[in-house]
């Protein structure tokens, strides 16, 4: 049987189940537990419609064959708690104003379970200004809009496609996305992460879609990462940010596309970007009007522009096979180097080719 929350419960701890669908009055029931630790779960079989959940301990939202949905389709607050939250269902939310808006610390569990259409809309603030994504299985979309909050994801996440911003309800204000040690990210096709403030990538891989990675303020890789921080299979990998990468520490990318790398940095004696790129890679735009560096093992194929005020640029193999370690500059493309070339102290700045090259264009 379907079950209608009408007005206002207030309780230790509390627990909702119904057979059916539960409906909290088209968003204005509420359901408070005002002790500490205590849980507040809600579980109905063929659907949740939330008005208010408020608690002081675990909040656990769960339909095994329906969604959790917000009732009032608006940006009002649907789960408020000090501690963790679980959510489990077929899927979660809508896009827009109909994604679950929730104010906590952590979220412990997000699970969209319908095959290949389990989508996932969590729109995420957080008093003490930070919410940490732990771990998340979902078939569909994932998508984190954190407006107000720095994002950190510290353990396994996995999505057909996802989305990731904290582009801020009031300008100016900053807020990171941030990967622990440890944490994955893993997506099959789209992908976007868009921060106003800094990226710092542990784990982050996907297998065919695009995927866009944009910082406000610089995208960094963690220390003693085995392996790239970075995967793009089929699709297109698109970097922008003030710096990517730093001299202490590369970002680690395996790519096949590297659409673009821009750098918005302009002090021309900063390393604006610093890879370390695996595999056999498509390069077709590198932009700074800083100095880059570009490290390559394997093969490396220069599809478009690169421009930058200095490049040290190298590519070494990683087995024996005829291509690797190989540089080839496609007929078209160019590189552009603002002040290390021409001379025989600073050309290019570094070159070095493990096996040959196939045509290279260099203009200054």
């Amino acid at each position: 049987a379907n079950l209608e929350i009408k007005g206002a419960i207030v309780a230790e701890s509390a627990s909702i189940t119904a057979a059916g669908t539960v409906t909290m009055n088209n968003g204005t029931a509420s359901i408070t537990t005002d002790t500490a630790n205590q849980a507040l779960a809600v579980s109905g079989d063929t659907g949740v419609e939330l008005g208010t959940l408020s608690s002081l301990g675990t909040v656990t939202v769960n339909s095994s064959a329906g969604s959790i949905l917000d009732k009032r389709l608006d940006t009002t607050t649907n789960i408020l708690t000090t501690g963790d939250v679980v959510l489990s269902a077929r899927s979660i939310g809508s896009g827009g104003v109909g994604a679950l808006d929730i104010d906590a610390a952590k979220i412990a569990s997000v699970t969209a379970t319908s095959a290949n259409a389990g989508a996932a809309y969590l729109r995420l603030t957080a008093t003490d200004g930070g919410v940490e994504l732990d771990d998340a299985s979902v078939t569909g979309v994932l998508s984190v809009i954190a407006p107000d909050a720095d994002l950190t994801v510290s353990g396994a996440v996995s999505a057909r496609s996802l989305v990731f911003n904290t582009t801020p309800a009031v300008s100016g204000n900053l807020f990171d996305i941030t990967q622990t040690a440890g944490s994955t990210i893993s997506v099959i096709d789209s992908a976007s992460v868009t921060s106003s403030g800094n990226i710092a990538l542990e784990s982050f891989s996907g297998s065919s879609g695009a995927m866009t990675v944009r910082a406000d303020g610089v995208i960094t890789g963690n220390v003693g990462v085995t392996g790239a921080h970075l995967t793009s299979g089929t699709g297109n990998l698109t970097l922008e940010a003030d710096r990517i990468g730093s001299t202490t520490t590369a970002l680690n990318l395996d790519a096949r596309n590297i659409a673009s790398l821009l750098a918005r940095e302009t002090v021309t004696t900063v390393d604006a970007i610093v890879i370390a790129s695996s595999g056999l890679t498509s390069l077709s735009a590198l932009d700074t009007r800083a100095g880059a560096v570009f490290n390559q093992t394997g093969s490396l194929t220069l599809a478009g522009s690169v421009l930058a005020d200095r490049l040290a640029l190298s590519v070494d193999a990683s087995s024996s096979t005829s291509t690797d370690g190989s540089l080839i500059q496609n007929v078209g493309s160019r590189v552009l180097i603002d002040d290390d070339l021409g001379n025989s102290t600073e050309a290019l700045g570094r070159l070095e080719v493990a096996k040959g090259i196939e045509r290279l264009w260099v203009y200054r």
